[in-house]
């Protein structure tokens, strides 16, 4: 639970997520990513693609996140 100091009040914005909440999008990103290993690992031709593509997902993931980030400031 989130401590306010005294004389203070929550932000307005502010949420409280369960732990299904906060870590659902960072594992299905983790098992995309062991997904594109495995086939890229064991698969040839076609499996190499979908490797690719679903290995790429993180670095998109990182790219947008990056630039929301730098909107911000």
């Amino acid at each position: 639970m989130m401590r306010i100091a005294p004389g203070r009040t929550a932000s307005p914005h502010f949420r409280p997520r369960s732990t299904w909440q906060v870590f659902r999008a960072p594992l299905a990103v983790g098992l995309a990513a062991a997904a594109g290993l495995t086939f890229a690992l064991f698969g040839d031709g076609v499996w190499d693609a979908i490797s690719w593509a679903v290995l790429s997902i993180p670095a998109v993931l990182s790219v947008i996140w990056g630039l929301r980030a730098a909107g911000g400031r």
